[in-house]
């Protein structure tokens, strides 16, 4: 995610930097999106292929919450690769933002409290 940010962030400031265009400027960011649509989609993959036995449901929630998450994530940067660089799709940005609290809210509730101190 970090190398994302780095990239995406990159791309803008070559952007405000200027290209010899402005198509220039979005056929980078639309690149790097593309490039990290596909990184997430491949990471998403791994985590959805960790069996997690069924007694431990909240950890399978979890798993469920990241994964949606992570689709948000690889949508958002798909369709921004193919809206060619630009970021229009307010409602993706939303979706990005609204998975990423709830994943947030439900990931300390996926680790197990152990007690070493009952018989």
């Amino acid at each position: 995610m970090e190398n994302r940010n780095v990239e995406v962030a990159k791309s803008y400031d070559r952007f405000a930097e200027g290209y010899a265009t402005h198509d220039a400027g979005e056929l980078q960011v639309a690149q790097t999106a593309r490039k990290y649509s596909l990184v997430f989609a491949a990471h998403g993959s791994e985590v959805e292929s960790v069996y997690v036995l069924p007694r431990h449901a909240s950890i399978s929630s979890a798993k469920s919450v990241y994964m949606n998450h992570n689709d948000a994530w690889v949508k958002y940067l798909g369709d921004t690769a193919v809206l060619d660089g630009s970021f229009e799709s307010e409602q993706l940005g939303k979706e990005t933002s609204n998975s990423f609290a709830i994943l947030r809210l439900s990931l300390p509730e996926s680790v197990p409290i152990l007690d070493f101190f009952s018989p």
